[in-house]
């Protein structure tokens, strides 16, 4: 049977902190579709990181920055609102799974994630595919999917771990995890913890604003007879932070958030009638209140979710996925801005043809349709190819539309437009790909996105937009073996977008470089240049960290964050933290 549940038997790529997220051509990925696939065998090709915890990064979205294209905007230090953009996509256009629970905020003005919080403790591996994938993954999936799977069980036996941190800013991380693993079981838990007094959010303040977050996570798989698979995968977290306005006259407000979230996935694999099959349920929900001077907020966000997913090979160039699911999303809000409540219901049916009708071509072909409870049917395709014209050359491209309805906020919130529609997109993307010696590699991407009747903010309410809205660009990146030990990892992003409905990032350079010293030391440095940003001037920010063994069973490492000290805003009135600093110990056994 094949391994359509267990994650963790699929083969991930080494990475021993590198700057920039990279897919190594033998890599095993999810993302681009129903069925795993090697990487150099798809045209949708996603960014991969195989340990969220190799470069010692404590907040998820730190290491996701390291991705070409992907843009953070946080409202000041840890803690605080965190949203991002992909390629020019906002993050309403881009649905987040962790362990196959799609955890965006139903009860959010848009439905999407903060990564606010998210620490890389208990988590593995990344993938961040662009594109409009809404033939896969349905609504919302109109710029890409974030796919983050928690830590698993990769050794026989009965084994521990802890990992701590304390750095600049009083910040206290401290991670727990136990694993199990014999012929049937393989069991993962996992505690995290991290405290901080953080500084001031707005950049004209005084008081330092802190945070904490506390999160547990498990992961079950069972082995039954012929194959068959049952398990369970789940969350529960809580956090809070205080944050600020950004007007100078409340830079020290006392204003207060607090979140706590559950997820919960069941699932079996099995196979019958020469079908390779998955059945799930999966379950999400954040409570949510926001507390400020003149005002408390209180939201509610649930989403339950059944699917079930099959595939089969045909012939020995090609494989067929098809599958159906159901998802239900709820969202109320109550006190100082009055109470309001909407429900959602969409049901699914989609189907994937993957084939390679030469050895050098690989050929995926996608349809869906969704049938929205308050909207009614939409049909979404992708199609998507790899050539291998000639020896270490590859092109890819990928064709896809996709489309958002308005969640349930837009339509039932305060400031509701009961009178929107959804809207659509299409999205395009090329890319050529030269292999070099090593596993370096040198490639060149060209994307477009274009968005039909987007959903904004007018005077008072929701409004649609006419027309169309575009974000277009390239990506330059490469990779380089320098010498034994030492690798060079590089990118250029330009995006071009609509400065009135996005963050417009203009040009992203990152450069980074990853060393084995000895068997015991490891170290990265990175650098990133953000230049032609709306209202904001350019930055560059520099990173570097350093982890040895001081036995085979522990660890110490060492890193600082802004090490030149830059003062720079990602968003306009909140501050970033200077020079930090941070040492750490860490122990298996």
């Amino acid at each position: 049977m094949k391994a359509l549940t267990t994650i963790s038997t699929l083969a991930l790529i080494a990475m021993t902190g590198a700057a920039s997220a990279q897919t190594d051509l033998g890599t095993i990925i999810i993302l681009s579709g129903p069925m795993p696939v090697e990487a150099n065998r798809t045209g949708a090709l996603p960014y991969v990181v195989a340990d969220a915890t190799a470069g010692g990064q404590r907040a998820l979205s730190e290491v996701l920055q390291t991705i070409p294209g992907f843009n953070l905007t946080r409202s000041g230090g840890y803690g605080q609102a965190a949203t991002f953009n992909l390629r020019g996509a906002s993050q309403k256009y881009v649905p987040v799974y962790i362990d196959g629970i799609e955890v965006t905020d139903p009860s959010g003005t848009q439905v999407a994630f903060d990564f606010a919080s998210l620490t890389t403790g208990g988590l593995s591996r990344i993938e961040v595919l662009p594109g409009s994938q809404s033939a896969l993954f349905g609504a919302r999936a109109v710029g890409g999917v974030i796919n983050i799977q928690s830590a698993r069980a990769t050794e026989d036996g009965t084994h521990y771990s802890v990992d701590s941190e304390y750095g600049s800013h009083n910040t206290r991380a401290l991670t727990f995890g136990a694993t199990h693993r014999d012929d049937r079981l393989s069991t993962t838990v996992t505690l995290t913890h991290l405290a901080t007094d953080g500084i001031s959010a707005a950049a004209s303040g005084t008081e330092d604003d802190g945070a904490e977050t506390n999160r547990l996570s498990f992961n079950v798989e069972y082995a039954l007879q012929e194959g068959a698979v049952i398990g369970a995968s789940g969350f529960a977290g809580r956090s809070s932070a205080n944050y600020d306005d950004s007007y100078p006259a409340m830079a020290d407000a006392d204003n207060l958030a607090k979140s706590e979230t559950q997820g919960l996935r069941l699932y079996t694999g099995f196979s019958a009638f020469g079908l390779d099959q998955e059945l799930s349920y999966s379950h999400f929900n954040i409570e949510r209140a926001n507390y400020e001077a003149w005002s408390d907020i209180f939201y509610t966000g649930t989403r339950d979710r059944l699917a079930w997913v099959a595939s089969t090979a045909i012939g020995a160039a090609g494989d067929i996925s098809f599958g159906i699911d159901h998802s239900r999303e709820d969202y109320t809000q109550s006190g100082s801005y009055g109470d309001s409540e909407g429900k959602t219901d969409i049901t699914g049916a989609f189907a994937e043809l993957r084939y390679a009708p030469i050895q050098t071509l690989d050929i995926s072909a996608s349809l869906r349709h969704d049938d929205h409870s308050d909207f009614g049917s939409f049909n979404s395709a992708r199609l998507a190819a790899a050539w291998r014209f000639a020896p270490d050359w590859t092109l890819r491209g990928q064709i896809g539309n996709g489309f958002r309805a308005p969640s349930n906020y837009e339509l039932h919130g305060p400031f509701g437009n009961a009178g929107l529609q959804p809207e659509t997109s299409t999205s395009t993307e090329i890319a050529a790909e030269y292999a070099l010696a090593y596993g370096g590699f040198i490639r060149a991407t060209l994307f477009d996105l274009k968005i039909e009747d987007l959903i904004g903010f007018g005077t008072s309410s929701y409004e649609q937009v006419a027309g169309e809205t575009h974000r277009q660009g390239v990506t330059l990146e490469g990779e380089l073996a320098l010498a034994q030990g030492l690798r060079a990892l590089a990118s250029y992003t330009y995006t071009d977008s609509d400065p009135a409905y996005t963050t417009h990032v203009g040009q992203q350079i990152m450069l980074g470089f990853a060393a084995q010293f000895t068997d015991l030391t490891t170290g990265r440095f990175d650098v990133t240049h953000v230049a032609d940003r709306t209202s904001l001037p350019d930055y560059t920010v520099a990173n570097a960290a350093l982890t040895h063994a001081l036995t085979p069973a522990i660890t110490a490492s060492l890193r600082v964050e802004n090490l030149f000290d830059a003062d720079y805003q990602l968003v306009s009135g909140y501050a970033t933290s200077g020079r930090a600093v941070y040492a750490g110990l860490g122990a298996r056994f």
